[in-house]
């Protein structure tokens, strides 16, 4: 069954995922035995409304990952914050589902993740290679600079696939 957590690392930094185990006792284990603290473990519910309504379209397409990067990267140019940023594009964005997604990483960025950490929670929108982009960026001051060469790839890609 899938679980998700919330733990606690050696360093006092808080993790939090999905992990499938039998039951939380094996998944409690299982994080022990990765040198984390098992803060809670809970059931992933479904989403019944979701399940009901699956004709509605939850995804986010390509197009809406190069529009969102390509105008994340113009917000930052401009000198807004990271989250002021992503707050504008919450508001602009009509995809629900990125709009979910925009939330769920405002709220972690406000508990203290970094903006990679908080968009790996999203594998199925963001892939490997963006995350580690981002990551690597985030302290060298030049986020704006990798949303652009990402919002070109991203593009580039789009444009091979069609």
């Amino acid at each position: 069954m899938k679980l998700y957590y919330k733990a606690v690392t050696n360093k006092r930094e808080s993790v939090d995922g999905l992990i499938d185990a039998r039951n939380p006792s094996e998944a409690a284990a299982y994080l022990r035995s990765k040198g984390l603290i098992p803060i809670t473990i809970v059931k992933k519910e479904k989403n019944k409304f979701k399940e009901m309504l699956p004709f509605i379209g939850n995804k986010v397409r390509s197009g809406d990952l190069v529009t969102f990067t390509r105008q994340l990267s113009s917000l930052l140019t401009s000198g807004l914050t990271l989250l002021r940023s992503l707050e504008i594009l919450k508001s602009q964005t009509g995809n629900s589902a990125l709009v979910e997604i925009i939330s769920g990483v405002i709220k972690d960025i406000q508990e203290g993740a970094s903006f990679s950490k908080a968009i790996s929670k999203y594998p199925e929108v963001f892939s490997p290679v963006y995350i580690a982009l981002i990551g690597a960026s985030e302290g060298s001051g030049l986020l704006d600079k990798a949303f652009l060469r990402l919002a070109d790839t991203l593009e580039k890609q789009q444009k091979l696939a069609n």
